[in-house]
């Protein structure tokens, strides 16, 4: 009996439609997508979850975007979910989730829990935006923020651009780290709606062993930035000379250098600049090198201020989101972190050096 050998390349082809013959061919209109969840405070200790279902074979119709939203009340976030299914007309899935808002009533009790939970299903990405809002989350995603888009692109895409410039990055990923790190405190967007049903960011929220214990406003963004980590896009308005002008920066590096010992703890943040002077349409000065040299000592007096004074803050509420406390575990031995956090970091000295240097000038007159 002869046997007709199959080629290696025919083998793999015939292995490759068994698979995909096997998977699911369900399209978007048989199952409901969730890009956006929210989490506020119910009665009896629960946690009341809301999620907004696009329907996407109306927007391909030509009505633009038309979204439903569920609601279900539970102890867990698990339950929640649960719940969520029994009233929908499609099976749920998680998988295209973009953004989990928590409102500050919530965060203000913890969020760990809310977190850990969804750091341990393995549909949900890793690079997903959390952000903290004012007021019930069920407000914001009932009050259909965006008529061209869904509401969950519309909000990620608020925290993605305004992160390209002046505000810090964040995601699952970048807050898991900071909660569970020794020695650091974690941080999310804060949004906030107002009377006109419009979205916007309204600064940013800091944790403690993650409660919500501090806002600071979005005009502060930028400090905080400057602060945290290296950018290369910001801009910034200065008085200088009773007018102003507006500063852009092309780029910043950040460096902590921990002085003193484990008894006598010290930090330096060192800072420097590069920028340009894009507008500066009421300045009646000739800039001659000079005056950009003023310019320039003014900028680094202003941001100093403005670095030592949020420090200042953050030592008052005893968080660390620079994570100070996590430099000096790597450099003695045997820290105490209670000590640490509750005795010497409020009243450690921090001192912030920031060197500016003007490459060119824009539009004056």
């Amino acid at each position: 009996m002869n046997r007709k050998k199959f080629s290696p390349l025919l083998m793999s082809m015939f292995a490759v439609s068994l698979v995909t013959g096997c998977l699911p061919r369900d399209s978007i209109e048989d199952v409901s997508l969730i890009q956006i969840v929210g989490y506020d405070v119910a009665k009896d200790d629960e946690i009341r979850g809301t999620v907004v279902v696009p329907h996407f074979s109306r927007m391909e119709q030509g009505k633009g975007v038309e979204e439903e939203t569920l609601t279900s009340t539970a102890h867990s976030t698990k339950q929640i979910h649960t719940k969520l299914q029994s009233k929908a007309a499609r099976p749920i899935t998680i998988g295209t989730l973009k953004v989990a808002l928590y409102s500050a009533e919530l965060a203000e009790k913890g969020i760990g829990s809310v977190i850990d939970s969804m750091a341990r299903d393995p549909r949900i990405g890793r690079n997903i935006y959390l952000a903290i809002t004012e007021g019930n989350t069920k407000e914001i995603l009932d009050a259909g923020i965006s008529k061209n888009e869904t509401t969950g692109k519309f909000i990620s895409g608020l925290i993605e651009q305004n992160a390209a410039t002046n505000f810090p990055r964040t995601n699952l990923h970048e807050f898991l780290y900071t909660h569970f790190g020794k020695g650091m405190d974690g941080y999310l967007p804060y949004l906030k709606l107002n009377d006109r049903d419009e979205l916007a960011l309204d600064g940013i929220a800091f944790f403690n062993d993650g409660k919500f214990v501090y806002k600071a406003p979005y005009e502060k963004s930028y400090t905080f930035t400057l602060l945290k980590e290296n950018f290369k896009e910001a801009t910034q308005e200065i008085e200088f000379e009773k007018r102003y002008i507006v500063v852009e920066s092309i780029g910043s590096n950040v460096k902590y250098i921990f002085n003193g010992d484990k008894d006598n703890p010290a930090f330096t943040i060192k800072i420097t600049m590069t920028g340009i002077i894009n507008d500066a349409p009421t300045l009646a000065l000739e800039l001659t090198p000079p005056v950009i040299k003023k310019m320039e000592k003014t900028i680094e007096k202003y941001n100093e201020k403005e670095a030592e004074e949020m420090i200042k803050k953050f030592q008052e509420h005893k968080i660390d989101p620079l994570g100070l406390g996590s430099i000096i575990d790597n450099r003695v031995r045997n820290l105490d972190f209670k000590k640490w956090k509750e005795e010497q970091y409020p009243e450690m000295p921090i001192k912030v050096d920031l060197k500016m240097k003007i490459l060119e000038v824009g539009t004056t007159s």
